[in-house]
């Protein structure tokens, strides 16, 4: 079944106002929300969150009330931030540095990297807090998450493959190491982002650093190789600074301070909007074959 126009969904409604209403059938407002590969939550401006979808791997967090309606997320304090892959939710507060994971990561031929979380479980104390480190941002891929501190250091774990996360997983003893929380090699970060299966960050100079699935250039930085290992990349003239990413699987958007926008990646679709669904070389032996 597809839904091909747009639905309100009735439980919530933003007129304005920050007040949670008593009743649950009353409108609700949201000032946030995300979607993940089957589900979605939205987040309230007091920090409560709701989830819908598809909770197979339990994604939603949540067990009580239909799926395919919005039910909210039992969590043991508000929260500021969620971030959601093919299969989990991560719930969390950047005021406490509290970070809650449901769910599980998948690994494209072994399957499932462990047993699904069912409910929002607590996780990352002793990495993402500890003295005056605090969390300041978490996002996800398909099946991996990125997390960065206050001071400047970006955390990785997830499925392995690819390099992703910031190290290779060799066997299936280092695949269940990949679920460890550590650092990659990144200096002085100020902000994160993912695509499907890579991921960025900008470093305090405002350069752009990439890691992960590169298959299709879409780390942009000027080979076809993957990486687990942060490279630079490759604007097209001038140094330009993100303030924005986003990538799909296969290509990647940027926003820059001075307000351009540029895309990378595979372009068959014309999924990088440049109007150019071969290339050159592509257009050359087309020419030849003639």
């Amino acid at each position: 079944m597809e839904i091909k126009r747009a639905r309100k969904i009735e439980l919530f409604n933003n007129d304005g106002s920050d007040e949670i209403p008593a009743s649950i059938s009353a409108k609700i407002p949201i000032s946030l929300m995300a979607t993940g590969g089957m589900h979605t939550v939205v987040i309230t401006p007091t920090g409560i969150a709701y989830s819908w979808g598809c909770n197979d791997d339990g994604a939603l967090g949540r067990s009580e009330g239909p799926d395919s309606l919005p039910g909210r997320v039992p969590l043991e304090q508000p929260i500021d931030g969620v971030a959601l892959g093919g299969s989990h939710s991560i719930f969390y507060n950047t005021e406490t540095s509290a970070a809650y994971f449901c769910g599980l990561y998948r690994h494209a031929i072994r399957g499932k990297v462990d047993d699904a979380v069912k409910t929002p479980t607590q996780f990352g104390q002793g990495a993402l807090s500890k003295g005056k480190r605090h969390l300041t941002k978490i996002v996800s891929g398909l099946n991996h998450t990125v997390a960065l501190t206050s001071d400047g250091k970006v955390w990785a774990w997830g499925d392995a493959e690819c390099g992703k996360i910031g190290r290779m997983s060799k066997s299936r003893g280092s695949q269940q190491q990949s679920r460890k929380i550590e650092q990659i090699g990144a200096k002085k970060a100020v902000d994160i982002w993912c695509g499907g299966d890579n991921a960025f960050y900008k470093n305090d100079k405002g350069v752009l650093f990439a890691w992960g699935l590169n298959n299709h250039g879409q780390l942009g930085v000027g080979h076809k190789e993957n990486t687990c290992a942060p490279q630079r990349v490759m604007w097209p003239a001038e140094q330009e600074e993100a303030t924005m990413v986003a990538g799909g699987e296969h290509h990647t958007i940027a926003l820059t301070k001075s307000g351009r926008v540029y895309c990378w990646g595979r372009n068959d679709e014309g999924e990088c909007g440049v109007g150019d669904l071969f290339g050159k070389y592509r257009r050359e032996q087309a020419i030849l074959e003639q």
